[in-house]
């Protein structure tokens, strides 16, 4: 449904399903436990599948695209989608606006 109402306007989108937090993540997350949410995602970003929608990720914004990560958690500092966007940014040098 997203993606077709975003298509539907003329916005592009792709689900990078690697570059989601897996289940004991997202536990720890609703438990409130960030620490513990944001070790249990840097470990899974080092599994080859994650590295390598990082990896897509990072072209989206190396060939010039727009790129916003979506998430369901409200406050990018305590969500996996920092952590995604800080590794997009060391790779290319650029900054990351929250909006």
């Amino acid at each position: 449904m997203l993606s077709a109402t975003l298509n539907a306007e003329g916005i592009g989108y792709v689900h990078l399903r690697e570059l989601g937090t897996p289940k004991p993540g997202r536990i720890a997350a609703r438990k409130g436990h960030v620490a513990e949410m944001h070790e249990i995602f840097k470990a899974h970003m080092a599994e080859p599948a994650a590295q390598l929608e990082l990896a897509k990720a990072t072209e989206f914004v190396r060939e010039g695209k727009k790129v916003a990560l979506l998430c369901y958690e409200a406050d990018a500092h305590v969500c996996h989608r920092s952590i995604v966007a800080e590794r997009i940014c060391e790779a290319l040098g650029c900054e990351i606006e929250n909006l």
